[in-house]
């Protein structure tokens, strides 16, 4: 029996190692901080991240968070024989300029793909697609499914308020289905979601963010899903 390890956020460090450079002033970086903790910052999607979360993310997180050799060893110390890397989702939320959000997630689905490509058998990786633009979303799909050889992609909850079941994603779907590359559909808390306002005075967003966004947007056309799963099994 395998055991995996299923839900695991990561951002290495050389996440936007490749972005174009024209992005590199409002584009997201990894910066070290004088505690010695790392943190992302991406100017272009401060203006949309929840004033409730921004002082959450203040401090950074330990260094060896944003490396995969601290994992590999942890895996063998709980038992563990691979583990699913999950983007953080701060940076690839989809409320940036298309070709931006595109150019986010291709440099980090290739720093993925070199995870992958050094360490074949202890990591599943989970791509990021620009889904503001379902276009570029499927290109980089193809590209980080076919070429790079990542195993998922990552959808989050609703793409700028608008829910899953929407048409103009189907497209997108229909892609995934003919590469059967499986959708993570994940939470996330640095975008808009459904009535957390109402929770944020006692930090209670944290709790129920994913399951009430996600439920309501996804089962309340539950007519639309049937007829996206007739298309996209």
């Amino acid at each position: 029996m395998i055991r995996i390890d299923s839900d695991t956020h990561f951002t290495p460090l050389d996440a936007f190692a490749d972005l174009d450079p024209k992005y590199r002033e409002q584009g997201p970086r990894v910066v070290e901080l004088a505690s010695g903790r790392c943190r992302i910052d991406y100017p272009a999607r401060a203006p949309f991240v929840p004033a409730h979360i921004k002082p959450l993310r203040v401090a950074g997180r330990p260094k060896s968070d944003f490396e995969v050799e601290p994992r590999i060893e942890a895996m063998a110390n709980d038992g563990f024989d691979a583990q699913v890397l999950i983007p953080n989702n701060s940076p690839f939320y989809y409320d940036v300029d298309p070709e931006m959000g595109a150019a986010v997630s291709r440099s980090y689905n290739q720093a993925i793909g070199r995870i992958l490509k050094k360490y074949p058998d202890k990591f599943i990786g989970i791509a990021a697609v620009p889904l503001q633009d379902v276009k570029r979303a499927i290109a980089e799909a193809e590209y980080a499914i076919q070429e790079l050889g990542l195993h998922s992609l990552i959808v989050y909850q609703n793409v700028n308020g608008k829910d899953l079941d929407s048409e103009f994603l189907w497209p997108f779907y229909e892609k995934a289905a003919q590469m059967n590359a499986p959708l993570s559909v994940h939470g996330v808390d640095s975008g808009p979601l459904l009535g957390v306002e109402r929770f944020a005075r006692y930090n209670l967003q944290r709790l129920n963010r994913s399951a009430a966004d996600a439920s309501l947007r996804l089962f309340r056309s539950r007519h639309r899903l049937d007829s996206m799963a007739d298309r996209s099994p």
